[in-house]
């Protein structure tokens, strides 16, 4: 069997058409696509007075006439961002409407997934390639309905008990350790603990399991992050940008324990590579999904089970 692993999507269509042609280049057969899946921004198209409009894209305002929106929206994809239009008058209404905003942004999120769902179906033979898209921290709770009714497609979210791939099974947990931005699925160790044993239980052999874990396992090299101080800005020293250690303790010990074939995680784009902790190689793609750029992993897993070999790609 063989896997292709990416994490920390965030919305690229770029990222997804290059996960899909590596599929088929290098003849996997599994898809992991781990959260995160939504994108962090949304742009506003703003129509003048005078009919041209602007938007601020990639840091740099840009204006246009009516005939550029579907490139600015299609550009915009690529990377991970949400378009919307409106009125020069309307933006301060906007401002002042914080729940209207977050409505359109689930709104939007549910609408790329829902293409998404199309391309990829259209793209692979999902009675050849199992295809699994799985949440993260950043992502809305409100989605995950959208990703259990893409089962009837043939492509699996797997929040719920495990999945059979051979000798091995996968299961996921989306949830990680707080985190300074407050995301909506966090909680404290002792809880991600329960829920990773609960997973765990429904296995039918832990030793062949594949966890597919957002949240890296604590005090390894694949989940230091910039240290922030409490105005989220990074703290540097003589050596230069400070690194710390924000993976889950649940995590390593559950890894430790149950000593599962294989690790897959993500959330710490900065912190690409694999670590072993005993028996269990856990893999870390790391993302550039801001400019469109494909890391993951192709990882061969043997008839009985057992992993033959893994190794990054990029693109």
């Amino acid at each position: 069997m063989r896997l292709l692993f990416l994490a920390d999507v965030h919305g690229s269509l770029a990222v997804l058409r290059k996960s899909l042609r590596a599929v088929k280049q290098h003849a996997a057969n599994v898809l992991v696509i781990a959260g995160d899946l939504c994108g962090k921004e949304m742009l506003a198209i703003v129509k003048k007075a005078d009919g041209t409009y602007y938007t601020s894209f990639r840091g740099r305002r840009r204006d246009f006439s009516a005939l550029g929106i579907e490139v600015v929206e299609r550009d915009a994809q690529e990377f991970g961002q949400y378009c919307f239009r409106c009125q020069e008058s309307e933006i301060e209404g906007l401002r002042a409407n914080a729940d209207n905003i977050s409505q359109m942004f689930v709104s939007k999120i549910v609408d790329r997934l829902e293409s998404w769902k199309e391309t990829i179906a259209s793209e692979l033979d999902l009675k050849r390639v199992a295809v699994f898209i799985t949440p993260g921290n950043d992502d809305p709770i409100e989605i995950n309905e959208t990703l259990k009714s893409f089962e009837g497609a043939g492509i699996l979210c797997n929040l719920d008990g495990y999945c059979r791939l051979g000798r091995n099974s996968i299961i996921t947990l989306d949830y990680t350790p707080p985190t300074p931005w407050h995301t909506p699925r966090e909680a404290e160790e002792s809880v991600l603990a329960r829920m990773i044993r609960a997973k765990v239980s429904r296995l039918p052999d832990p030793g062949h399991g594949i966890f597919n874990f957002h949240c890296p396992p604590a005090r390894t090299m694949i989940d230091l992050a910039p240290e922030l101080d409490d105005n989220l800005r990074p703290v540097l020293s003589v050596d230069g940008q400070n690194r710390i250690h924000v993976g889950s303790e649940a995590v390593r010990t559950a890894i430790e324990e149950f000593q599962p074939v294989l690790g897959l995680h993500g959330h710490v784009h900065e912190a690409a590579g694999e670590e072993s902790l005993g028996r269990t190689v856990c893999l870390n793609p790391g993302s550039e999904y801001w400019n469109g750029v494909l890391h993951a992993y192709l990882v061969d897993l043997d008839e009985d089970g057992s992993l033959t070999s893994c190794h990054p790609i990029e693109g």
